[in-house]
């Protein structure tokens, strides 16, 4: 399948089964997102794979919790009914549509990792930049999944249970930060300066980047750890 025809026939799809899907096939997808183009080159984004049974279950849980939240608030109420009835109906119609997200053999969490490469006067635009580059890569890897048969659908449920989904996977924001920082922001920073004296003594030179297989080969619960070496290289 073409890419013109993968972009026709992608669709979100909303009833799953829990057919396997080879790590194969996963992995080519990953790549494939982390392909799409990104603002000032910073790829400020990275991928979390969940395949373990019991954490895929409770990431399903959480969806399927916030699809409740999100009808409430989205959907008008029934004339004559009651707040509490309203959101009894949420959560109905999440258990509804939704329900079937607890087979899905793999899911893959998009993440916004900041570079924080910006003046800091310009956080809020540089966030703004950063989630659009997400946005590219999760396009990449949605139309990619067609061209391969799989189905795909895009969902930010997770928001109405937003510290409940990084304490799942491990995502603590000051653990990210701190890493990344140390990682990431470090290793730039040192390139930077390093280019500056070469530049400034005219003789050329190479800067390689050195990281650690986690780059490669990440390493369950390792995440943010894995994201950052997989920056360098």
């Amino acid at each position: 399948m073409d890419a013109l025809e993968a972009i026709r026939k992608r669709r979100s799809v909303r009833s799953y089964t829990d057919q396997p899907v080879a790590d194969a096939d996963i992995d080519e997808l990953c790549r494939l997102a982390l392909l799409a183009p990104t603002g000032g080159m910073s790829q400020s984004w990275g991928i979390v794979v969940v395949r373990d049974p019991d954490t895929r279950l409770k990431l399903a849980e959480i969806v399927i919790s916030g699809g409740a939240e999100y009808f409430a608030l989205m959907r008008p109420a029934a004339e004559g009914t009651s707040p509490e009835e309203h959101k009894a109906w949420g959560r109905e119609y999440a258990e509804q549509v939704l329900a079937s997200y607890r087979h899905v053999p793999v899911w893959l969490v998009g993440l916004l990792v900041p570079r924080h490469v910006f003046p800091p006067e310009e956080a809020e635009n540089e966030r703004t930049a950063d989630m659009i580059s997400v946005g590219f890569m999760m396009e990449n890897l949605m139309v990619a999944a067609r061209a391969k048969g799989l189905g795909t659908v895009p969902t930010v449920f997770h928001w109405w249970a937003l510290d409940e989904m990084k304490a799942l996977l491990d995502l603590p924001d000051e653990e990210w930060d701190d890493v990344l920082a140390v990682n990431l922001r470090g290793a730039f920073i040192a390139i930077r300066e390093s280019a500056r004296v070469m530049m400034a003594a005219g003789d050329g030179g190479r800067i390689v980047n050195i990281a650690s297989v986690d780059a490669v080969a990440p390493e369950p619960r390792f995440s943010h750890y894995d994201a950052s070496k997989g920056g360098l290289v």
